[in-house]
């Protein structure tokens, strides 16, 4: 999937998506990747790591 950078429905952008993006991807500890070439389109990829709970009786 390729997303376009600018807004779709004229709406101002603030930039805060991947900052706010990245601040809850941490706090769960996991990551985010990011892989491709400026002007050329990146790929973001966010990492979680799994907590199994209790076992089911």
């Amino acid at each position: 999937m390729r997303a376009s950078s600018v807004p779709t429905g004229g709406e101002p952008s603030t930039g805060l998506g991947l900052a706010i993006t990245k601040e809850i991807v941490q706090a769960h500890g996991g990551q985010i990747l990011v892989e491709g070439d400026k002007g050329q389109g990146l790929t973001f990829r966010i990492i979680l790591p799994v907590h199994k709970g209790p076992a089911a009786e």
